[in-house]
């Protein structure tokens, strides 16, 4: 694959998965108003919105280790990657042909590095998301225009908590599915392994001059 095919696929992925988000978050928003003007949950929420406690910085933190750790495992892959195509792996020759094992972890890793890139991007929007929500909150201690009680900022903390469920979720499949994935190029890397120190080994292999 070209790289311009794989900036195209990689930004219509990163399209897809803005599409997905909006739309939950629109969905749960219309839920919750649907809950609360046909169900007549109109009780006074005797607690302070969740982001305008201290939990707001514990939020904080963890999305930025989440974004750090995305941003360390896309540099590991890109490096890995890099060594490959630069036949600095013994495991996974660049050979002509290459072997097939080579082949699927180059995809594997140019793949894993374009999907974390995505996700990191969504950590980063939801920090700025976040120092955003606890700026308003700054202002609205004030007294000025916003009221802390409001309604609107319980609406906010509950996208935020959704926005990080759903990354949460997101990197938890992400992460089974490459393991899997690893596994499965590990048994081909394996097999290849057995095949060449059978084919040295072998008595029989005769060793023919080029003509």
């Amino acid at each position: 694959m070209s790289s311009e095919q794989s900036a195209l696929n990689s930004q219509q992925l990163a399209r897809t998965c803005w599409a997905v988000l909006f739309g939950i978050l629109a969905v749960s928003a219309c839920i919750l108003y649907l809950a609360i003007h046909f169900f007549l949950l109109r009780y006074e929420p005797r607690q302070e919105p969740l982001l305008s406690t201290p939990a707001a910085f514990t939020l904080l933190a963890i999305v930025v280790a989440l974004s750090a750790y995305l941003r360390s495992v896309a540099g590991a892959a890109d490096d890995k990657r890099h060594k490959i195509r630069a036949n600095q792996e013994p495991l996974y020759p660049m050979t002509t042909p290459s072997t097939p094992h080579t082949i699927c972890k180059l995809s594997a890793l140019d793949k894993s590095y374009e999907r974390l890139q995505i996700g990191a991007r969504f950590l980063i929007w939801l920090t700025i998301i976040v120092g955003l929500r606890l700026v308003l909150e700054s202002i609205a201690r004030f007294g000025f225009y916003l009221d802390p009680h409001a309604s609107y900022f319980r609406v906010i903390d509950m996208w935020v908590f959704e926005w990080l469920a759903l990354a949460i979720m997101v990197l938890a499949v992400m992460h089974y599915k490459g393991h899997r994935r690893d596994e499965a190029i590990r048994d081909s890397m394996l097999k290849w392994l057995e095949s060449r120190d059978t084919h040295f080994a072998s008595p029989d292999v005769s060793i023919k001059p080029f003509r």
